[in-house]
């Protein structure tokens, strides 16, 4: 059998699951989206995994987004008792074939997951995506902060839409700056601070960048990571940690719709890349940057995390630090110092 052959035979034993755990589940919950700039379905087999996936999009939901350009399955075994049909092979498998970061062929991306083993996919050719886990209840932090993210990069990628791995805030007046850097470098501090300060919200890890009108960032996901020593930092988002049980082994998650409705927004033009580095000092400054840093900044870590664009993914952010200007944000310790900072450069830069 073909590689090719596989992936459809795979295809049709996930599509043959999904309904499956419909039917099991006595039923579809289905909720429409607007994300960046298409409407998009997404059908739970019963209720079983909507506590854990749906927060993250809620800021996006619509009553109703007209026919759908794609359309997300998501199903759990335990919550159905539906088993992963014998069809789909074996996990491990496609996890030596694509890697986490999954591969595409005949119209098909599959992705094996970890921790918690599951498994997306995606046809092109349908604009069907699929995604299944053994537990809704062991639902991974990645998955609850970032839901069909392997899913919707691939389908996103050929329409113009580049995942990148930044967090973005602004203000609506002035547009957004796009923090960049690899984990650990004060990207999801910085974005915090400046939504504490009341500064608009688009995003986190995970944004989407488009070059159709000029560099514009769209949201989503309404979430945010912080290891325990940054929520220390930052006390007003203790009492938030959807996990406080967890945060020796894992990052805390925060549910921010929930609890900043008013700050999130949907997406902004972008005006500036921003290259956080922790100084020690106490001052939090800015100094311009090369395009070269800011495309370093932004394309080591968008690439590593994520697949679908190849070539065309570096010649997006290509375009964007040619776009835009870069600039080194050095943190200072006063943390609540920074949003003032950020202001004052999009400011100057919408003069």
């Amino acid at each position: 059998m073909t590689a090719q052959h596989d992936r459809q035979a795979s295809l049709q034993a996930m599509r043959a699951g999904f309904h499956e755990a419909c039917a099991a589940a006595d039923g579809v919950v289905g909720w429409s989206y607007q994300i960046g700039g298409f409407p998009v379905t997404v059908r739970f087999a019963g209720a079983g995994l909507v506590p854990h996936l749906a927060p993250a999009l809620a800021h996006l939901r619509v009553e109703t987004a007209g026919a759908p350009d794609l359309v997300i399955n998501a199903w759990d075994s335990e919550s159905t008792a539906t088993p992963l049909p014998e069809g789909i092979g074996s996990l491990e498998e496609h996890y030596a074939a694509s890697g986490p970061g999954g591969a595409g062929e005949d119209s098909v991306w599959i992705a094996y997951q970890r921790p918690n083993p599951g498994l997306a996919m995606l046809d092109e050719r349908s604009s069907e995506g699929y995604y299944w886990i053994p537990r809704a209840g062991r639902t991974s932090i990645h998955d609850r902060s970032a839901p069909f993210r392997a899913i919707l990069n691939w389908w996103m990628a050929p329409r113009g839409g580049q995942f990148v791995h930044a967090a973005a805030v602004g203000t609506v007046a002035h547009g957004a700056v796009l923090v960049v850097g690899k984990s650990g470098s004060g990207k999801s501090t910085t974005a915090l601070t400046c939504l504490l300060d009341g500064m608009a919200y688009v995003g986190d890890d995970y944004n989407l960048l488009s070059m159709d009108n000029g560099p514009y960032v769209h949201s989503l996901f309404s979430t945010a990571k912080l290891h325990a020593h940054n929520i220390e930092r930052l006390p007003r988002l203790g009492p938030l940690v959807e996990n406080p049980g967890e945060l020796e082994h894992e990052k805390g998650i925060f549910l921010l719709q929930e609890h900043f409705p008013e700050s999130i927004v949907r997406g902004l033009a972008v005006r500036a890349v921003l290259i956080p580095r922790l100084t020690g000092q106490p001052n939090t400054a800015l100094r311009p940057a090369s395009a070269t840093r800011g495309l370093m900044g932004l394309a080591p870590s968008t690439l590593l995390q994520l697949s679908g664009g190849g070539e065309a993914s570096l010649r997006m952010m290509g375009a964007l630090v040619r776009a835009v200007p870069s600039y080194f944000l050095d943190l200072g310790t006063d943390v609540a110092a920074t949003p003032g900072v950020i202001r004052g450069l999009l400011k100057e830069l919408a003069a």
